[in-house]
């Protein structure tokens, strides 16, 4: 029909819309007679799904249970095997149809089978309803829950998934889509527990291949094996390959935390007997636990050699149930450590098919893989760490495996070893059992002893042979052949041992000997000084667990030495215990000491015997029983004791005896005087002691004629650093026998005794506190207190008195002249800090005397080997006449030799300060006297004021050179005679001033040699002296001897006046090569002038014998003399003698009378003077008289010249030249 629009539009869409309605409008008679249609046939179709629906009712609430029975009996004739439903059927229509079977039970065929063959709680069939309205019967899927399936072989070798018709599995393909499983088991085996597999499905879904679908299989699951989850995925079999009853192909990968591989090949003959040609590669990082399924008797939980990586291949081909079997089999370990290879076949049918046929044969390689993998599964241990490679063939079945073929060659730095045999049972209860040849040597014993933990530094080498032989229940090592050969060690030995489980039992005799023992002792990380020879034979004995050796004979022998014994040592396993008897013998004590290093000082030729027992056990040692006898040497005594704790702090108990012939030998061999000949006893007793810190009680004695030593004390150890106290006691009837003992010059003591006590604290270890008392009938008493440090010169301080009641006692000790009868008393303290010594707080008083100070002493030496001395000393009053004796001096200038050999070796800086010194008869207040000496060159040095003058000497020698150059000076200025002594000018009255002064440079040791060859000068000098006229006389060591007999040649005035009132005086003298010149007028240096007279002189001194010989001319002093007058009074001269002679000695000067002068002018004659020059004398001097001419001269010399002035004058140029 068409349609026509009848307006026109320019819009195409608005004509189709027209069109639209208009058709609509046609169609609207027809669609009414389509409705009625339809509801008719609607009705149809509910009709007829009621009664779908009614009849679906009937089916789904049907009890189909009833029917179970019959169900399982069909089910059971078509599989031919017994079928039980346990729990009844169902079918649901909703949501889909499904069958499902629950408490399903697929029993075994005849035979001894365990259990059943199949067992499901629930299976449900899922029908494809499209594929049954079509006419087709497919299941959907079958769903299994908790099935068991147990393929097993029966004792037959029958397997259960065989029936009696042969018929093993339905016709293939079957008409099922998928099958899933939840919470499933597998296991595959033969009634042996150790002979099964189990795998556990936790889900499994297996997708069968379908025409026009998919053409090959996809199972996809999570399984379990042995508490590993393992995921499986691949293709399992396909349509062609169902069709050609095989299940081809098979590409399953599984993937585990552990495990993961591959599965490739196909399973033929699917319908009757399935045979299994398959390709498995597997790696796994746990391979114990298939081994521990494999052998489960070896202790694989206690070790993780097998926790590495291990890679697998193999090709698995034949029937499960009678052939199945893995060739080529190729296993490998990695990353772990005990690397291996393993290559053969195993046979994997069920045990009971197999029946006790070999598993197969695996060749098992190593290479360098360490020794203690090896040994820990058998539980073994070897401390060393050796390298092995060999080989082996493992066959057997699980739970009896066996290694046959061994042969295994280790290596490592130290040892060399070798082990062939085999090894059975592996994995049973019993097992495994071992038959092992065992040859092992080592060239290289330190380091092989080392990996034991034993520190023996022995070259040489070992050689050791055995046969290992038993199983875990126990294990003897027999044959057992073992030697060790070093420098310092030989050992050979036979015997064998049980390694029990619980003990270890056997015997090993041996022999060693050694050419050293120091050498060998050095080995072992002590040190003998002593060297000797030494063999044993022993017996090595292990009983229980519990190891001893019998040593049956024990020889040492060296030069010094002799030693034999035998005992036992025990408990090798835990703490070694030895005991041994023993019996030794020396020639020489003191060779025997020496050669042990021990700086004894013994005497030579004194021998020993001592038996007795030597117990060490761990860490403690014993000697006991001792007895021994000593004997030599003039010597002869026994000992008995014992010495416990030797490795620690020994404590010993000592009893000694001794028997001496002659004390003073023994004294001379310790370098002492041998002057004592008669006998002595000694006795020395050690004890344990109670106190912890002071452990050891020691008591001696030494009894001889009239002496007793006793001594008795508490020690900690004999060493010089040990704790100790004591005290000591010494008796003597006189000093007489002390002195031959001692060799010490003591002088005559009477009956003294010495006690004291001494201590060291054992925190300490350093210093010695004590203190010691003498008292003596003739000397006193001395005591001396305080620390002595551990070496002397550090940190030792002491408190020294000392107290006589004379003085006269004290010169026998000190060798010094004192005298009197003064109670002396002295103390000090003497300290050192390591650099010098110090004495301070000196104090020492006699009478009036004393001294203090302190003084320094250095304990160091020098690079130039001399030490220094410095002292600072005082006194209040010091008396040298209260303690010297007054001796007549020779000489003016003294000859006894200074004490200078010091000099040699020391430096001396001292002083010392008096307020009153007084020697002789001088006294010297505000004294101050210095000592300092520097590389042999003395200086000394005396300033004081003495009878009001300031007297300063000194004296600087040189000690380097022989004899010892020296300079020696005097001045004492102003000293006022009204203050000397009485003893200097006896009991007149002497008053004036006087001043002295000296010089002499020479050589020599005393002042005297000084003098007698030096060059000086010597000047005194007078002024207003009042001395009494007579015949007394100054003392012989007053310096103004040559001033008094001077004035002694003028007595023949003396009865003028009581007194010469001298106004002034000048001696002068030049000193040179030991003789003092005066010149001759108008020269002279010597003058004297008076109220009444003047004098002059000139001559020598001869300073050797200090012998003068001066010419003396006197005049009296008048106005108005003239040569007439001089020349009547010549008859005078008898009266008046003017001229005089003065010699003898400096300390004896004589006056000798000159008549006339003939001396004097017989001197002047040999003059050589322009004033002599010109005298005419004739034959005046034949006569011997006077001289007018010449006394005229005398005359005007005496006025001229200024008399004293001039001599002064003179005297100044002759020290100033």
């Amino acid at each position: 029909m068409s349609v026509r629009c009848s307006f026109r539009t320019h819009n195409s869409a608005l004509c189709v819309r027209v069109a639209q309605c208009v058709l609509r409008k046609a169609n609207h008679t027809q669609g009414t007679e389509f409705l009625r249609l339809a509801k008719v046939i609607g009705w149809v179709v509910v009709c007829f799904c009621g009664l779908i629906l009614f009849l679906v009712s009937i089916i789904q609430w049907v009890d189909w249970s009833r029917y179970r029975d019959a169900a399982a009996q069909q089910i059971s004739k078509a599989i031919d095997r017994p079928v039980s439903i346990d729990q009844g059927l169902s079918v649901r229509l909703f949501p889909s149809v499904r069958l499902e079977v629950r408490g399903l039970a697929v029993g075994n065929p005849a035979g001894n089978y365990e259990g059943h063959f199949l067992t499901v709680e629930n299976v449900q069939f899922e029908l494809d309803m499209g594929a049954l309205a079509e006419g087709k019967l497919l299941i959907r899927e079958i769903s299994l829950e908790r099935p068991t399936l147990l393929l097993e072989v029966g004792p037959n070798g029958r397997p259960n998934w065989e029936s009696d018709r042969g018929l093993t599995v339905p016709v293939l393909p079957l008409p099922v889509s998928r099958v899933s499983v939840v919470d499933g088991t597998l296991t595959f085996g033969s009634g042996v527990k150790s002979d099964r597999w189990e795998i556990r499905a936790d889900t499994l879904v297996y997708v069968l291949p379908r025409e026009g679908q998919n053409q090959q299989g996809q199972i996809n699951g999570q399984l379990s094996y042995a508490g590993d989850a393992i995921e499986v995925s691949g293709a399992l079999g396909s349509l062609n390959g169902l069709d050609s009853d095989q299940l081809a192909p098979v590409n399953l990968a599984f993937k585990g935390n552990v495990v993961s591989g591959i599965v490739s090949g196909v399973v033929s003959n699917l319908r009757k007997a399935p045979n299994a040609d398959l390709h498995l590669e597997v790696t796994t990082g746990r391979l114990e636990r298939n081994l521990t399924d494999l052998l489960p008797g070896l202790p694989w939980r206690h070790d993780a050699i097998f926790s590495g990586t291990v890679s697998a291949a193999g090709h698995l081909v034949g029937n499960p149930g009678s052939d199945l079997r893995l060739e080529s089999v190729r296993l490998s370990t990695t990353a772990q450590p005990f690397n291996f290879t393993v290559q053969g076949d195993l046979d994997l049918v069920p045990a009971s098919v197999r029946l006790n046929r070999s598993m197969g044969e695996l060749r098992l390689q190593v290479k360098h893989q360490r020794l203690q993998n090896f040994t820990a599964l058998m539980s073994l241990d070897v401390p060393t760490d050796v390298r092995v490679s060999g080989q082996g063939i493992l066959s057997g079945q699980p739970g009896n495996f066996r290694l046959d073929q061994i042969m295994l060659i280790g290596e490592s730095p130290h040892l060399g070893i070798q082990l062939t045999g085999n090894v059975s049972q592996l994995g049973s209860a019993d097992g495994p059992d071992l038959a092992l040849n065992i040859d092992a040597t080592s060239d290289k014993l330190t380091e092989l002893l080392r990996q034991f933990k034993l520190e023996m530094h022995l070259n040489g080498s070992a050689q050791v042979t055995g046969a290992l032989r038993g199983s875990d229940k126990g294990y003897r090592l027999s044959d057992l052949s073992a030697s060790f050969e070093s420098t310092d060690l030989m050992l050979d030995g036979t015997g064998q041992f049980d390694l029990l489980q619980n003990s270890l039992e056997g015997q090993f005799e041996f022999t060693a000997r050694t050419e050293s023992i120091q050498s060998l002792a050095g080995s072992l990380g002590t040190q003998l000084p002593v060297d000797a020879t030494a063999s044993t034979n022993g017996v090595l004995t292990c009983t229980n667990s519990s190891c001893g050796i019998e040593l049956v004979n024990v020889r040492i022998s060296s030069p010094q030495l002799e030693v034999s014994g035998r005992g036992q040592i025990d408990r090798l396993d835990e703490q070694p215990q030895l005991a041994l008897n023993f019996e030794g013998h020396t020639e020489d004590i003191a060779v025997l000491a020496q050669a042990w290093g021990r700086q004894w000082l013994i005497p030579p030729h004194l021998e020993a015997s001592v038996t007795g027992w030597l117990d060490l056990h761990g860490n403690e040692a014993r000697l006991s029983g001792l007895v021994g006898q000593i004997s030599g040497a003039g010597l002869s005594g026994r000992f008995t004791g014992s010495l416990i704790d030797l490795m620690h702090v020994p404590r010993p108990t000592w009893d000694l005896n001794l028997d001496v012939a002659e004390l003073g030998q023994l004294i001379e061999y310790y370098g002492g005087p041998g002057d004592y000949h008669e006998s002595a006893q000694i006795q020395l007793q050690v004890r344990p002691s109670d106190k912890q810190a002071v452990p050891l009680m020691v008591h001696g004695e030494l009894l001889t004629n009239s002496l007793a030593t006793e001594f008795a004390g508490e020690f900690e150890a004999f060493d010089n650093k040990s704790g100790f106290s004591a005290s000591f006691v010494l008796t003597a009837e006189d000093s007489h026998e002390l002195r031959l003992i001692t060799g010490v010059d003591l002088p005559p003591m009477g009956r003294l005794q010495v006690t004291g006590e001494v201590s060291r604290t054992t925190d300490t270890h350093e210093s010695i506190t004590g203190s010691v008392n003498l008292e003596s009938e003739k000397l006193g008493q001395f005591s001396a207190k305080g620390v002595l440090g551990e070496q002397w010169k550090i940190g030792t301080k002491l408190e020294l008195k000392h107290q006589v009641d004379r003085l006269s006692r004290v010169a026998a000790v000190l060798a010094i002249p004192l005298q009197g009868d003064l109670p002396l008393q002295a103390q000090a303290i003497v300290s050192t800090d390591g650099e010098t010594l110090q004495v301070t707080e000196l104090r020492v008083t006699a009478g009036r005397n004393d001294i203090s100070g302190e003084i320094s002493y250095p304990l160091n030496g020098t690079d130039n080997h001399r030490q220094k001395i410095d002292g600072r000393l005082a006194s209040e009053y010091f008396n040298l006449n209260d303690l010297f004796p007054k001796k007549e001096k020779k000489y003016l200038f003294g000859n006894e030799d200074m004490p200078l050999a010091w000099a040699d070796s020391y430096d001396v800086d001292l002083e010392y300060s008096v307020g009153h010194l007084i020697r002789r008869n001088y006294e010297i207040t505000d004294a101050t006297a210095l000592l300092t000496s520097l590389d042999g060159l003395v200086n000394i040095r005396l300033r004081g004021i003495s009878a009001g003058g300031d007297l300063e000497v000194r004296l600087d020698l040189d000690t380097q050179v022989d004899p010892h150059p020296a300079n020696y000076a005097y001045d004492w200025k102003h000293l006022d005679l009204d203050l000397l002594p009485v003893a200097l000018k006896g009991k007149w009255d002497i008053s004036g001033s006087l001043s002295t002064r000296g010089y002499i440079s020479g050589s020599g040791i005393s002042l005297h040699k000084i003098a007698q060859s030096g060059n000086g000068y010597l000047f005194t000098e007078l002024e207003g002296i009042k001395y009494p006229r007579g015949r007394e006389e100054l003392l012989t060591t007053t310096p103004f001897s040559i001033t008094e007999q001077i004035l002694r040649g003028v007595s023949p005035w003396a009865e003028r006046k009581k007194y010469y009132d001298i106004k002034c005086g000048v001696i002068g003298m030049l000193i040179t090569d030991g003789v003092g010149h005066s010149p001759a007028p108008p020269n002279h240096t010597i003058a004297l002038k008076a109220e009444e007279f003047e004098l002059l002189a000139f001559g020598k001194l001869e300073l050797s014998t200090e012998s003068p010989r001066l010419h003396v001319h006197s005049k009296p002093r008048r106005e108005g003399i003239s040569p007439a007058s001089l020349l009547e009074e010549s008859g005078l001269s008898l009266l008046y003698p003017p001229y005089f002679v003065i010699e003898g000695s400096l300390r004896r000067p004589v006056v000798v009378p000159d008549p006339g002068g003939k001396n004097l002018m017989e001197l002047l004659k040999l003059e050589d003077n322009d004033i002599l020059k010109s005298l005419k004398m004739g034959a005046a001097w034949a006569t011997g008289g006077t001289s007018a001419v010449v006394l005229s001269l005398l005359n005007k010399l005496g006025d001229e010249d200024g008399g004293c002035q001039g001599a002064r004058q003179r005297s100044e140029k002759l020290w100033k030249q």
